[in-house]
């Protein structure tokens, strides 16, 4: 008996970087929960990406998102995973000052930092993946 179904996001129920998801993916996930089956949606997006993604079901689902970094459900985090201040400092240090043609961004468990706000990475996950974003 089938207890738990987790899957991944983009490549595999929508197209990478899209907020596009087929409906029909919507009714048999609706139809899982309703047979007690917990439906967990993993992924490297930010929780409020997952949440406009599945915004009909939204409330039945529960959440691994950032990466596996953040374990919630639809109204409180579970469990964190948080990256030590002094490492994703000092790697923010080396991006700015050896590839300053990169960009980088820094995930909290409700929105992302980034320090261009005109920059390619937080359109893309702004527009494209639905991240909330904050200069």
């Amino acid at each position: 008996m089938i207890k738990l179904i987790a899957t991944d996001i983009d490549g595999t129920l929508v197209k990478d970087g899209t907020l596009l998801i087929d409906p029909e993916y919507m009714s048999v996930i609706d139809q899982l929960i309703d047979r007690n089956i917990i439906f967990v949606v993993c992924s490297g997006r930010q929780f409020s990406s997952e949440r406009k993604l599945f915004a009909p079901i939204k409330d039945k689902l529960l959440y691994i998102t950032d990466g596996g970094t953040v374990v919630r459900t639809p109204s409180e985090i579970l469990k964190t995973y948080p990256m030590k201040e002094d490492i994703w400092k000092s790697m923010c240090k080396m991006v700015r000052d050896e590839l300053p043609a990169c960009d980088y961004f820094v995930a909290a468990p409700d929105f992302c930092y980034a320090e261009d706000g005109g920059s390619p990475i937080f359109h893309r996950l702004r527009d494209s993946y639905g991240f909330d974003m904050r200069e």
